[in-house]
């Protein structure tokens, strides 16, 4: 998590495919037998996504190079090489002073994975 502005803030995830092989291949992808791995979040009832437009975005204004694949309110859909990692990030307002996020990756050949985050500002 990484302050924007006020009660604004970043999260953050990378998503890595560990295996050798892609998470679809080209054969797969070109007459569209398997769908795309996708990353969705949810959150706390304080906690309210902010839509960014779908692409890349740098969450960290001194530094450029700190870019991720937006997370938009309806998921992202994207595909894993072999051995890739993909770093993504959705803006959220937090209001109060704790609440959590659950990021979930979804994929045809990877499977899914869970993850749910406590946040607490202090």
């Amino acid at each position: 998590m990484r302050p924007a502005a006020d009660s604004l803030y970043w999260i953050e995830t990378t998503v890595k495919n560990d295996r050798v092989y892609p998470t679809a291949s080209d054969r797969a992808k070109q007459f569209k037998l398997v769908e795309q791995d996708r990353i969705m979040l949810k959150a706390s009832n304080n906690i309210a996504m902010i839509e960014v437009p779908k692409g890349s975005a740098a969450t960290n204004p001194t530094n450029p190079n700190a870019q991720v694949e937006v997370i938009t309110k309806k998921g992202t859909e994207f595909w894993l090489k072999g051995k890739e990692t993909l770093r993504f990030g959705a803006l959220v307002k937090m209001d109060g002073s704790q609440g959590w996020i659950e990021v979930q990756v979804k994929s045809q050949n990877g499977g899914t994975d869970t993850k749910r985050i406590n946040l607490k500002i202090q």
